[in-house]
């Protein structure tokens, strides 16, 4: 009895070990499994690459790349290095493939990306672990799901687990469709296509996965309901959590009092770069300096001397204004005029050749015209290049 009950306790372990091993985490197409967040992640534009904790989750977002052993946005000025990159299609060894987050096909040796096109596989247990993808045993090829129910009519539809039929349509769908294929409330909220994400917002008409763009929803309770989304009663918006103030397309509902600012778009004021902002506005609100001259916006960390061509924004970079030059306050004496070398204690006005001067490097101070060869002063070559003032 003891050794039956051991036999079944050891079976029953066993049972459920490869009961795990054999569940697959289905997530709506739009979004991609993380094993370390253990849950879906949106691959929207609204979802930040820093959020995505493994590489291969972070190579699957548009627009990002994992360098650093962090997953952030890939800036376009910025080559990115070969290396950090994995590039499934370049590994003819299968433990090198698998390792790397692959899937090995052995029935041409080849590596595979985990969401390649189902046409790559040649072989039934590589088709069935791809994203998306079923066996056709009939003509032995790897068929997406989506297609392989397009064909089928109401009856055979039915009957098939990855198919759905929507009447109103009389079509044959696949589960794994996107929620906008539904065009019933019936059909969308029926938990049987989009993984179950979708919602019918009753504004609209329209079927909406959760992981949609917060600014798509015009119903307030759809709103709530969607991924990192709140509704705005005050504008009447649905606004994503990450990125608040882009969820505002019109000028007079950008709400500036909370952080945001517009500027042919509505920004979050902290994040836009005082460079790239095109209006008198929108460059004093994040306490950057305009040149009203020729229209540009700069920044006091970034932005040098010669850029501002008026008084105000030169003193707003802590630079100098002088004869009409925005100027270093680390420049030659030379440079100043004389009510602006009057008030730097480092630099000394010389009446008689009506030149500001260094008190400590007098003759460097002068130009080789006015070059004062009767006080100590001599024209000679320069160490590089010219001739140059010096002193004797």
């Amino acid at each position: 009895m003891k050794k039956l009950l051991g036999l079944f306790l050891v079976f029953l372990v066993f049972g459920f070990i490869g009961a795990q091993s054999c569940l697959r985490v289905e997530c709506p197409p739009d979004s991609v499994y993380s094993p370390s967040a253990e849950t879906c992640l949106p691959l929207g534009p609204d979802f930040a690459c820093e959020n995505f904790p493994e590489k291969v989750t972070c190579l699957q977002r548009p627009g990002c790349v994992w360098q650093n052993n962090k997953c952030s946005d890939k800036n376009p000025d910025v080559p990115v290095i070969p290396s950090d990159i994995v590039v499934c299609n370049k590994m003819n060894e299968q433990a090198k493939c698998l390792s790397s987050g692959c899937v090995w096909e052995p029935g041409n040796n080849s590596c595979l990306e985990g969401d390649a096109f189902c046409s790559a596989a040649v072989s039934e247990s590589v088709c069935n672990a791809l994203y998306a993808c079923v066996w056709n045993a009939d003509v032995k090829s790897c068929d997406d799901v989506k297609d392989s129910c397009e064909p089928l009519d109401k009856t055979a539809c039915n009957s098939s687990f990855t198919c759905v039929y929507d009447d109103e349509q009389s079509k044959c769908l696949s589960k794994l469709s996107f929620c906008s294929s539904a065009t019933s409330k019936t059909l969308c909220e029926a938990g049987l296509i989009g993984n179950g994400t979708c919602t019918w917002d009753p504004a609209s008409n329209v079927c909406l996965s959760a992981y949609d763009s917060c600014d798509l929803v015009q119903d307030p309770t759809t709103c709530d309901k969607a991924y990192l989304c709140s509704y705005d009663a005050d504008t009447k918006q649905c606004v994503s959590d990450l990125l608040p103030c882009s969820s505002y397309g019109e000028k007079e509902i950008c709400p500036t009092s909370s952080g945001c600012v517009w500027d042919n778009g509505c920004y979050s004021n902290s994040a836009l770069l005082c460079t790239s902002r095109t209006s008198k506005i929108a460059c004093e609100q994040g306490g950057c300096a305009w040149n009203a001259s020729n229209q540009t916006c700069l920044s006091p960390t970034t932005s040098s001397c010669s850029e501002a061509k008026e008084e105000s924004p030169c003193e707003q970079l802590g630079c100098l204004w002088s004869n009409n030059t925005c100027i270093s306050s680390y420049s030659n004496c030379s440079s100043r005029s004389e009510s602006v070398c009057a008030g730097d204690k480092s630099c000394s006005w010389d009446k008689s050749t009506s030149q500001c001067i260094s008190p400590y490097w007098p003759c460097r101070s002068y130009s080789v015209d006015k070059c004062p060869t009767d006080s100590g002063c001599e024209i000679a070559p320069g160490t590089f290049w010219g001739t140059t003032c010096r002193s004797k």
